[in-house]
């Protein structure tokens, strides 16, 4: 983020190019987890620069300014979405069926990625339940590291994921490398995005 006088926040793009694994998907791509606050919320939009899809999430607005009625009914109604929902409150909730993921397609929803960089919102342990809480509806996901993918409408070509272990294996080294290079120091009020992500547990 940049103002008249200075940059007032700095965050390191190291790895985040494993987006574009979503680059050639043939709709819009959705990305957890959906509550996302503060400084987080913006990350969303940096991840799509890296893919150019269009980005279904919850955005911050403007103050004064009100998003979609038909947008903000469709975050509110669909089936998958509600599921998606309250498996982040921390529920189970039941399977939303094969129906629900039709409907998300319908929309032109074609992936759900989920924001797996280290330091971000999400501990290795907390992917863990993702893997396995929405894998169970949706199958295993592609695993690129930085990113994992469940395909709604998959491209007919799209990179090779590095696979479960190598993408723990990834995370491990880029959560070390956080640790070793801390962000660079800025003459302002504001804590680095990058420092806030680096001190997170892995």
């Amino acid at each position: 983020m940049l103002s008249g006088n200075a940059p007032l926040q700095t965050i390191s793009l190291r790895g985040l190019e494993q987006w574009r694994a979503l680059e050639d998907a043939p709709g819009a791509v959705l990305e957890l987890p959906l509550a996302r606050g503060g400084l987080q919320a913006p990350l969303v939009g940096l991840h799509a620069r890296y893919h150019r899809q269009a980005i279904v999430n919850p955005t911050l607005l403007p103050p004064g300014t009100q998003a979609p009625a038909e947008w903000k009914r469709m975050i509110d109604e669909e089936p998958l979405l509600a599921y998606l929902r309250e498996f982040e409150d921390g529920a189970y909730p039941a399977d939303p069926g094969p129906e629900a993921v039709r409907r998300l397609r319908s929309l032109g929803v074609a992936a759900i990625a989920v924001d797996a960089m280290p330091g971000s919102m999400l501990t290795e342990g907390r992917l863990n339940r993702y893997m396995m809480g929405v894998g169970k509806h949706l199958g295993m996901p592609e695993d690129h590291g930085a990113v994992l993918i469940w395909w709604i409408s998959p491209p007919e070509a799209r990179p090779e994921p590095l696979g479960l272990e190598a993408g723990r294996r990834w995370r491990a080294e880029q959560a070390r490398w956080q640790t070793d290079h801390p962000a660079p120091e800025l003459d302002t009020l504001i804590e680095p995005t990058w420092d806030a992500r680096r001190h997170q547990p892995f």
